[in-house]
């Protein structure tokens, strides 16, 4: 009786230090950004993105957004759209004038228009009005072509991408720049790729469209550029931020 007492507390013990080495072990095997990015689910939940009924429309969408809020964004959109039955053909015919009414609500608006009816035209002319065509491109093939049309950066090429496309490519907009540096995914002066490949590193593709709208929704809410409210953030506990706002 005695032997088997001291078998059931041997075995209860082996039990418990055995599970929490387990345990352990699950968290150390988690990549520091696939925690955060559970952190930011659980308090945002699932992010829904834009998906535009068109590849051109994408695009066109994201040009759009270029230096400009998501408020005037919408605006200029539903302007263009009210006017418009958006395809490279219809754009590519369009007046300047016209186009500028419709997106003078939001910034650089007469550069813009003159980009939107260039990129169309190029598009009409060498891709026969749509660019459909790229999701049967690899990745970086896509995405190279995309860099070619004037006023087109990784950014827009990324979100025209991942949002219509879903290639595994996560676009580094203002607020991913911020939120990433202060997660150290980056220097003061790192640039685009640079936090691109840190990120692309420890989030698998199929996560990766999620992970872009966690981080630019969290970079809108509470990571903001400004008085940053760490007092309410999620995922404070994995941030070395020294400016913390508490």
């Amino acid at each position: 009786m005695r032997l088997s007492n001291r078998f059931l507390s041997f075995y209860l013990s082996f039990t418990i230090v055995f599970g929490w080495l387990v345990g352990w072990l699950v968290v150390l095997s988690v990549s520091r950004m696939e925690r955060i990015l559970h952190k930011l689910s659980s308090y945002y939940g699932k992010v829904d993105p834009w998906k535009g009924r068109s590849a051109f429309e994408v695009l066109l969408r994201t040009v759009i957004s270029q230096n400009t809020s998501d408020v005037n964004t919408d605006r200029a959109f539903a302007r263009l759209s009210e006017k418009f039955n958006i395809s490279a053909k219809v754009i590519s015919k369009a007046k300047i004038s016209e186009l500028e009414a419709c997106l003078e609500v939001g910034g650089l608006y007469k550069q813009k228009s003159k980009r939107l009816k260039k990129i169309a035209q190029t598009i009409v002319e060498d891709f026969g009005g749509d660019l459909e065509f790229l999701g049967d491109l690899p990745v970086e093939e896509a995405r190279t072509l995309l860099l070619n049309f004037e006023g087109v950066g990784e950014k827009t090429a990324d979100v025209l991408l991942s949002f219509y496309f879903n290639k595994p490519k996560i676009a580094i907009d203002t607020h991913i720049f911020r939120v990433a540096k202060r997660l150290s995914y980056g220097g003061k002066r790192a640039k685009y790729s640079e936090i691109q490949s840190k990120l692309e590193a420890e989030i698998a593709e199929e996560q990766r469209l999620q992970a872009h709208l966690l981080l630019i929704t969290h970079g809108r809410s509470l990571c903001t550029a400004r008085k940053p409210k760490c007092y309410n953030c999620p995922i404070v506990d994995e941030c070395p931020y020294k400016d913390k706002n508490l």
